[in-house]
């Protein structure tokens, strides 16, 4: 191989990633170098592998029909990035929440064996400090927060990152609430009642103000990451196509989150897989994701998020490359 992708010790290597989540299956392929890492594509699918999962312990049998086929659709993206010549010197697999919870497990692990592919479920505190470093390359600072409410889990990271130097996180929690876990437990009667979102926002609070309460210091800045903090700036902003770069960086208000949750519980399902800049597929646990990402602002003690499109996918990235670069190194586990 040559050129981009290189086979030399701190040259440039292409690595393949797929994170397993609790709603959505995604892709990410990249030429990753020593400080850069350059997409050479991206891929996402709404999967809803986690659908009553909180109550079941169970992957159901078409969640996992839903992820074979979406699995199946990355491994000929795969196989033709190959043909052409530039395959991933490494494709690394993880899952998190609802793999994590799930007493079938064993179906996905052999899912993924008749594609050719290994699966690692990783631990939350991974996830946390994988997400960490994917979503502070872009705002360097000191004491900062990060929040990935994913569909079953939320990872909390607090930390530093300064430029040039690997960031360091300094207290994380995975915490077992998300868009898809509250709405099986609180929210799956729709029209939503008044005590039914309230209950909801209750549990969501008593989950997520323990770990503030142990932060050594207030967080100089709460970065969101992950579907439900930019599914929700391309609400406010109906950004219809999604548009990558008008959602990364953009400031994310309690206020207006406020907003968009009454807005989007007051509709119908129906309504709001209408709405510009939801994915129809997404519909039915935004809500959910509002309440836990409005409750992670009121718990930090802001009143406003940046939002950041780089997280989970692009931790993994790196940690692929440093394990090209350190074979010795223990694997993703």
């Amino acid at each position: 191989m040559t050129g981009a992708c290189a086979n030399k010790a701190g040259g440039v290597r292409r690595v393949a990633v797929i994170d397993i989540g609790t709603v959505t299956v995604r892709l990410a392929v990249a030429d990753v170098g020593p400080h850069s890492a350059v997409d050479v594509l991206r891929r996402h699918r709404i999967v809803q592998l986690g659908e009553g999962v909180a109550t079941t312990h169970r992957l159901s049998a078409a969640a996992l029909g839903r992820a074979d086929a979406v699995l199946g659709e990355y491994c000929r993206i795969l196989d033709k990035l190959a043909a052409e010549g530039a395959p991933a010197q490494k494709v690394s697999v993880l899952a998190t929440s609802a793999a994590r919870d799930a007493e079938n497990v064993g179906e996905l692990v052999r899912l993924l064996d008749a594609h050719g592919l290994s699966l690692s479920v990783i631990p939350g505190t991974l996830e946390a400090q994988l997400s960490f470093a994917g979503a502070v390359a872009d705002f360097p600072g000191a004491n900062l927060l990060v929040s990935d409410v994913g569909g079953g889990s939320t990872e909390l990271a607090f930390g530093d990152a300064a430029p040039d130097s690997l960031p360091a996180v300094r207290c994380s929690q995975s915490i077992d609430i998300g868009a898809r876990r509250i709405t099986d437990l609180f929210l799956a009667a729709e029209p939503f009642a008044t005590d039914q979102l309230a209950r909801a926002q209750a549990w969501a609070h008593d989950q997520l103000a323990p770990f503030f309460s142990r932060l050594p210091q207030a967080p100089s800045r709460l970065i969101a990451t992950a579907g439900t903090a930019t599914t929700l700036v391309a609400i406010r902003d109906r950004l219809v196509p999604y548009d990558d770069a008008r959602v990364h960086g953009a400031t994310l208000t309690l206020s207006e989150l406020d907003c968009l949750l009454e807005c989007l519980a007051g509709m119908t399902r129906a309504d709001r897989e209408r709405v510009a800049g939801l994915e129809p597929k997404r519909a039915g646990v935004i809500v959910g994701g509002a309440l836990v990402q409005r409750e992670v602002l009121r718990c930090c003690g802001v009143d406003a998020c940046t939002v950041s499109t780089r997280a989970l996918l692009d931790g993994m990235l790196r940690e692929s490359y440093n394990q090209l670069e350190r074979p010795a190194a223990a694997p993703l586990s």
